[in-house]
């Protein structure tokens, strides 16, 4: 039962270990944070519950959206069984008496993950010894002592998080709640079961606490903010989805569905809605009307009182960070920007626009016999890329007080971004989608050569340990002790949140400087070399190499692709 386990262990040591952060500061983090009597996301321990979000925010976006999601190296319908046997506890004469039940439970486990069977079975059998002797717990656990055990199903979707890589968060559950918990298997390959059974077995109080954090588990990577929790795909019955935090964007308790504001997703709605928020073109128009009415009319504020120091242009891209992504989810799919003086910190004006990949234009055919009906909004207000960027340098002059895009110059302004990866890879791989130069180079050099990485900014501002320091939106804000609000991984609302952060080291003095330049754009955007076929055809997407020595369009699609000759 844990060879998959084990597997996907070490698949997921192979890889960087850049997943955790999305389940920390929420209702699970919260309840964690409780387990230990403290809050995990502070102070020294942040950087154990903080990692970099880049990775995850922005090139896991296929899983994100995908109702094909997995988890943390365990693939859905492995059987996954975690013995937590934690229901005796008592002193045993030998190598194992300083171990309490929890401990000898946990070292059998590891000891079984590790191959390690010799020492499994003298662990297995001082387990059974204390049973036999039938001593009292010793979990800390106050209140009823009488043993239970229950059930709770978990949907197929989530057993993937719940699990979590090798085991680990079950194994956390099972050690915070004292319990001993175990989940089934599916065995029907034909007609598999939309939920597995967890048994849960302790006191009624442990096995309460189980069910809390469970549930917690359940609910945050499915759907779930505090709503109770409900079978089958999606939220919880009343929850809030997977990236609600707080109130929903336009003012809807499940927010939006950022991908199927852009035009397309693989999610058919459940009750209006999917994992991601509601599809609704109507409720996306309105949450982009209204994040854009929150700041100033643009051009109304005036221009920041050093000319010589540019003007901040805060920068959270969503989509496009899945390289490997099919049917679009290597693209970009949301823009949004917000302004501000360098030296005040005051708002200048707001830009967003929903971007459509210009896959689903090329293959529009092929998607709409793939794909339910329901999964296209065809009332989407989204534009292709290269019209975003052209919208955004006519906003840009408004902002700066120039009359054409002719007069904007690179000095004048620093994207600020959350990370490297908005301006460093993403837009540059955009730009030159499904062939370079779609963006034209001079466009590319003018507007996104260099960047400021606010998570650099934050470290040297506050002169911070590179080892303690935040490396997420999440931990930043936490530092500050400032709320994360508004729909997390809804690009308007990502910026909102990091906008308060950038405003506080500003109004301290910080003056931000770029941290980052783009010295490889020219190749990207006149890229030569050779496809797999040597010659224009129809194809399906390619990789692109942007390195000096030329790229690669070596698109297939079956076998009758061709290739765009990067």
């Amino acid at each position: 039962n844990l060879e998959c386990v084990a597997a996907g262990e070490a698949e997921a040591e192979a890889e960087a270990p850049e997943e955790e952060e999305e389940g920390q500061g929420s209702l699970f983090g919260d309840l964690v944070a409780q387990s230990f009597g403290g809050d995990v996301l502070d102070g020294a321990n942040g950087a154990d519950y903080e990692e970099d979000e880049d990775e995850f925010d922005k090139g896991d976006e296929s899983k994100i959206q995908g109702w094909e999601q997995e988890g943390e190296g365990t693939q859905e319908g492995d059987d996954v069984s975690i013995p937590m046997d934690v229901d005796v506890d008592g002193t045993a004469e030998n190598e194992f008496a300083d171990l309490d039940a929890n401990e000898l439970a946990a070292a059998a486990l590891e000891a079984e993950l590790c191959g390690d069977t010799e020492r499994q079975a003298r662990l297995t059998a001082e387990v059974e010894a204390r049973k036999a002797a039938g001593e009292a717990v010793s979990s800390g656990t106050s209140g009823s002592s009488r043993r239970v055990e229950e059930v709770v199903e978990v949907p197929v979707e989530a057993i993937g998080w719940v699990i979590g890589a090798g085991g680990d968060r079950i194994r956390e559950l099972s050690s915070l709640s004292g319990t001993r918990m175990q989940i089934s298997r599916d065995n029907d390959e034909e007609m598999p079961a939309k939920t597995r059974k967890c048994w849960i077995h302790g006191s009624e109080d442990q096995v309460a606490k189980a069910k809390e954090l469970l549930q917690a588990a359940i609910c945050e990577s499915q759907g779930g903010g505090k709503g109770k929790f409900g079978k089958g795909k999606g939220k919880g019955k009343g929850g809030k989805s997977f990236d609600k935090v707080g109130e929903g964007a336009a003012g809807v308790e499940q927010g939006i569905c950022k991908w199927y504001a852009a035009g397309f997703c693989r999610n058919r709605a459940f009750n209006g809605s999917c994992r991601n928020g509601l599809h609704n073109s109507e409720a996306a128009r309105k949450a982009e009307e209204e994040w854009i009415a929150l700041g100033p009319e643009t051009g109304t504020q005036g221009l920041p009182p050093d000319p010589k120091v540019p003007v901040l242009l805060l920068l959270d891209l969503e989509g496009g960070g899945n390289k490997d992504g099919t049917d679009g989810e290597d693209e970009i799919i949301e823009v949004p920007v917000l302004s501000m003086c360098p030296i005040t910190g005051r708002e200048l004006g707001r830009f967003h626009r929903f971007a459509r990949p210009g896959f689903w234009d090329r293959e529009v055919n092929s998607m709409r016999q793939r794909f339910h009906p329901e999964c296209f909004n065809n009332d989407s207000s989204a534009v292709p890329f290269p019209a975003v960027i052209r919208q955004m340098q006519t906003w840009l002059c408004k902002v700066l007080g120039v009359s054409s895009p002719a007069d904007l110059k690179s000095e004048s302004f620093l994207f600020v971004t959350c990370g490297n990866w908005d301006v460093k890879t993403a837009i540059p791989l955009q730009c030159n989608k499904p062939l370079p130069g779609s963006v034209d180079l001079q466009t590319q050099q003018l507007m996104f050569s260099r960047w400021s990485n606010l998570k650099d900014v934050f470290k040297d501002h506050y002169r911070l340990d590179p080892n303690r320091a935040p490396t997420g939106m999440r931990g930043m804000l936490n530092r500050l002790k400032i709320s994360l609000q508004g729909q997390h991984h809804l690009g308007m609302d990502d910026v909102s949140n990091l906008a308060k952060i950038l405003k506080k080291i500003v109004a301290e003095g910080c003056v931000l400087k770029p941290t980052g330049t783009a010295n490889n754009l020219a190749a990207a955007a006149t890229a030569k070399g050779k496809g797999k076929f040597g010659k224009v055809g129809k194809g399906g997407k390619g990789k692109f190499d942007a390195s000096p020595s030329g790229g690669e369009f070596g698109g297939k699609a079956g076998g009758k692709a061709g290739c765009f000759g990067g």
